[in-house]
């Protein structure tokens, strides 16, 4: 069975989270940012095991300070992978590093009418959208590329919906963002919903492995062999 851990899909990896657990930290399965829980996001059935399952109201989130993090402030090529599933539509943040709606590295958004990476350059903000409407309870697969070569783009089901061909670096003067799933909590857009299998690289994933990590709509899992992953910190069993 394929895999993450054992394929090309592990070069240049940083960072994975299997988002497992039930509740508490999600463990970085490859690398050293292990997120923490804030209002206690449980779980729920994810496209490969568990997900996180954040309930809007109770305003849940996970993060990891900017000063705990390694490898999470790229200075040119980066990609990120996951899978969402709606429990209701809004304006949502899926995920990001920012301080504020208009001070961002990166982040996915998502809105009742489009979805949309942004990240900035030089102090300038720049989007790769694409105009849909999402359904609840729908699962679906996102991966955002950016590369010095050929800019963002904006993969959502295996298929390339949104481009940006700026090709300036990733804003590395970013001070102190929190990466968080669901974003963060100062910017008012809980994401509703169930998020899994976060993946971090710091390059441009290819088409063909967009396609692997989609897997005709079924996903991969990070370890096939049900491991634990190389983080030595906390022991998750699977």
């Amino acid at each position: 069975m394929a895999d993450i851990k054992n394929s090309s899909l592990a070069t240049n990896l940083i960072s994975y989270w299997e988002l497992e657990e039930t509740s508490g930290t999600r463990v970085d399965s490859h690398g050293s940012n292990n997120l923490s829980d804030n209002n206690t996001v449980l779980s729920a059935t994810g496209i490969q095991g568990n997900g996180a399952d954040f309930e809007a109201g109770n305003n849940e989130y996970l993060n990891i300070l900017d000063s705990s993090q390694t490898g999470l402030n790229p200075s040119g090529n980066m990609s990120f992978s996951l899978w969402f599933k709606l429990e209701s539509t809004g304006v949502y943040w899926i995920i990001g590093k920012q301080n504020g709606d208009s001070d961002i590295n990166y982040g996915l958004f998502l809105t009742t009418s489009y979805i949309q990476f942004r990240r900035s350059s030089g102090g300038s903000r720049f989007e790769a959208q694409w105009t849909n409407t999402f359904s609840s309870g729908v699962w679906h697969h996102a991966v955002v590329t950016f590369s010095t070569t050929n800019g963002s783009r904006l993969y959502i089901d295996n298929t390339q919906r949104a481009t940006n061909s700026n090709t300036g670096s990733t804003d590395t003067q970013d001070g102190a963002m929190t990466l968080a799933i669901r974003s963060k909590p100062a910017l008012s857009v809980p994401f509703d919903g169930i998020i899994d299998e976060v993946g971090f690289w710091d390059r441009e994933l290819t088409s063909t492995d967009v396609a692997t990590l989609y897997n005709s709509g079924a996903g991969i899992p990070y370890d096939a062999g049900g491991g634990t992953g190389r983080n030595p910190t906390i022991m998750k069993w699977t």
